[in-house]
């Protein structure tokens, strides 16, 4: 075992160092533990070298592709001027029956997402493809075009897939009940033979590496809302241990129809502002009653350092840390003062080994929920101390609402994008300060503001909390 505060040219500890970040992990909390203190007195929170904030290389993975759909546009050039502008994508229910639904909006895709995909899907079979899964592809068609990555270049044996699904086979299924209920409801001609590989969670991981002929490792994560996040991060996880160079990770979602939304009704969940939908979703704002419901997809193109390189590639930010917990508290409740929340930044700060005095920007998981907004803002208050006060936050549902399982990888490439272009985008509807949350909320208009070091956070149902921390 190295020894403690050994010096950082010591041949012992770098050796360790180039060992797998999951075993280093181990002897960290095993003399953290000896040491009788915590684990920081074994690992300093910045690698001697670095400096705060930069991240290590042994452990940073690229994002050099983004393509998504949100409800402020097909592609990220798209939603990014959207975000930019401060303009909200959620509208009135357009594609669904919200007669007799307490809440009758929703974030949609825009109208002109079908003859999108339809021009550049050009996918066999395409009645096996849910509306979730064409979020999924259209995303990695998109995401790879951006990387300019060239699939017939590639050792695709070191292609991977990840694509997360929070609820996205809803929308089929409720379509399968109304065919049901013409047909009077006889179950056997209700059922075409795509139901199984249409409605399956894993269906966009599988299509995507199909169309990709990716034949690395491929996964889907469902987590909820955190989804994105935590698929992104297994996909870091897999360039980081040398399982991968190159992933297409991400998620998507397509929740927005009057069974799933009537279902979140029932528990008090959504926004009920009929007469203004774009002013529905107001995170931090003292007047929020819930958050919005949305759908869409993003994927994002992630490589390690030295293939990057080897291509010449283009890089929009550095993944160098994050962290997983569960709050094992409540489905729908998070722990008391941000506990869990709290813990997951701590633990991805250190992963990524920057100090929380290094961080300038936090894109906060900001539901526009009473309980959430209030929690994440103690949370962040408990891990940066009077830092928080130099903070700048801002929660991107308040303009695309909240597309549960997509939401975060969507969030993941916002943040990517703002650090590319030094903007950070607002909190919109942010009109009256809540004294509980009562940090800086990016307010109504976008920002020219250069930071570093930015962290994303995703905070579930199920108590599912994921943090990712980038560099610029």
């Amino acid at each position: 075992m190295p020894p403690v505060g050994a010096a950082p040219d010591d041949p012992i500890l770098s050796e360790y160092h180039q060992t797998m970040r999951e075993f280093l992990a181990v002897q960290a909390r095993v003399m953290g533990a000896y040491l009788g203190g915590d684990i920081r007195t074994a690992v300093p929170m910045v690698e001697p070298g670095i400096g705060p904030g930069a991240g290590r290389e042994d452990g940073e993975v690229l994002i050099t592709g983004i393509g998504m759909v949100t409800p402020l546009g097909v592609g990220w050039q798209e939603s990014w001027e959207g975000l930019c502008a401060g303009r909200s994508g959620v509208q009135a229910a357009r594609r669904w029956d919200s007669a007799g639904i307490a809440t009758r909006f929703a974030g949609e895709a825009p109208e002109h997402f079908e003859a999108v995909y339809k021009a550049r899907c050009r996918m066999p079979f395409p009645e096996r493809y849910a509306r979730f899964t064409q979020f999924a592809m259209l995303s990695g068609v998109l995401a790879i075009e951006d990387a300019g990555l060239d699939l017939a270049d590639l050792d695709r044996t070191r292609l991977g897939v990840a694509v997360g699904v929070g609820a996205g086979c809803f929308n089929y299924l409720l379509d399968v009940n109304e065919r049901l209920r013409s047909q009077g409801n006889t179950l056997w001609p209700a059922l075409d033979h795509n139901y199984v590989i249409k409605h399956m969670t894993n269906a966009p991981a599988a299509q995507l590496s199909i169309w990709a002929g990716a034949r690395g490792p491929s996964t889907s994560v469902s987590v909820a809302c955190a989804t994105g996040a935590q698929t992104i991060a297994t996909a870091c996880e897999w360039i980081r241990t040398g399982k991968a160079d190159i992933v297409l990770a991400g998620a998507c979602d397509s929740t927005v129809n009057p069974f799933v939304i009537h279902a979140y009704n029932q528990i008090h969940a959504l926004s009920t502002r009929n007469d203004s939908p774009e002013s529905a979703s107001r995170p931090f704002d003292r007047g929020r009653d819930g958050f919005v419901m949305a759908e869409g997809g993003a994927i994002l193109v992630l490589e390690s350092p030295a293939h990057a390189r080897r291509r010449g590639a283009r890089s929009y930010a550095r993944i160098v840390g994050h962290a997983e917990t569960s709050e094992a508290y409540n489905v729908v409740t998070p722990r008391p003062l941000g506990e869990g929340m709290s813990q997951t930044m701590r633990l991805a700060l250190r992963d990524a080994r920057v100090d929380t005095d290094a961080v300038g920007y936090i894109s906060a998981h900001g539901t526009s929920t009473r309980l959430n907004d209030t929690n994440e803002t103690m949370a962040i208050k408990t891990v940066f101390g009077g830092h928080a006060r130099d903070l700048t936050i801002s929660a991107h549902k308040s303009m695309l609402g909240h597309a549960i399982g997509a939401s975060s990888a969507i969030q993941i490439g916002i943040v990517a994008l703002s650090l590319h272009h030094g903007v950070i985008t607002p909190t919109i509807n942010y009109h009256e300060p809540d004294p509980d949350c009562d940090l800086d909320y990016a307010p109504n208009v976008a920002r020219d503001h250069q930071v570093n070091v930015a962290v994303a956070n995703a905070f579930a149902f199920g108590g599912h909390n994921c943090s990712l921390v980038l560099v610029r």
